[in-house]
């Protein structure tokens, strides 16, 4: 008898589970790239301090994790285009926030690691990753190197802060005066600043170094990188006395 079987057989297996996908992790952050040093850097900064930093200014409560947050904060609003001097001067714990953070110029190593480094990894005109300082965490801005080496004589009047002297206000500029004649007549500034200026310079000529720009006070920082080499300033008005300077010859 023939017969016809339907449906009969082994059942097939049931297909495998798909493997569990391997899971997710996260690439390691590529190595900072190393830094090319260069001779001299310039920049601004704005310091947020926390109470317990270096120099943290009385009345200073933040805790470290509420300044770097605020840090962050500062960073994101000079990156998006505000005005970095504005942010320094409404933002900054540093004594320099009222002229705009601006540290001037200095030579590779003069400042703490922490700052070099920030400022250096910068592109120039660039804002800087938020370093960890001892004065708290700074956000930096790079600046383009840009150098005078300067003369000056200072005339002080009584009260004119920080140095002793007794001659009136009218005294002083009448000094000053006189001492801008006598230079156009082709007496030599070293000399002249030995004998008339109140400055500690005067015993070096009056001669204050290469200097970058907020370094100075406005005025005269004004004055002197609006000099070409070798030329002499007129009477610039300081809060410590009139002042004479001269953009010295590289």
């Amino acid at each position: 008898m023939l017969f016809i079987l339907s449906g009969c057989g082994d059942t097939p297996p049931e297909p495998l589970p798909a493997p569990e996908p391997p899971p997710l992790v996260a690439p390691e952050p590529p190595a900072p790239a190393p830094i090319v040093w260069e001779t001299r850097y310039a920049a601004s900064w704005i310091v947020v301090a926390y109470l317990g930093s270096v120099n943290a200014p009385a009345g200073v409560t933040r805790t470290r994790d509420e300044a770097r947050t605020r840090a962050e904060d500062v960073r994101a609003r000079a990156v998006a285009g505000d005005d970095f001097a504005a942010l320094a001067s409404s933002s900054s714990d540093a004594p320099d926030a009222r002229r705009g953070g601006a540290l001037g110029t200095w030579l590779t190593g003069a400042y703490d690691p922490s700052v070099e480094e920030a400022v250096a990894r910068a592109e120039v005109g660039g804002i800087g990753v938020v370093a960890d300082t001892p004065w708290g965490f700074a956000v930096v801005k790079r600046l383009p190197v840009v150098q005078a080496h300067a003369q000056q004589i200072v005339v002080a009047w009584q009260g004119a802060e920080p140095r002793q002297v007794l001659r009136s206000h009218d005294e002083a500029k009448a000094r000053a005066d006189s001492a801008l004649g006598r230079l156009a007549a082709g007496e030599d500034f070293a000399a002249l600043a030995r004998e008339l200026s109140d400055d500690v310079s005067a015993a070096d000529g009056g001669d204050v170094g290469v200097v970058g720009p907020g370094q100075l006070v406005p005025a005269v920082d004004a004055a002197l990188f609006g000099l070409k080499d070798g030329e002499t300033s007129g009477l610039v008005e300081a809060p410590y006395g009139y002042v004479i300077v001269r953009r010295v010859s590289p």
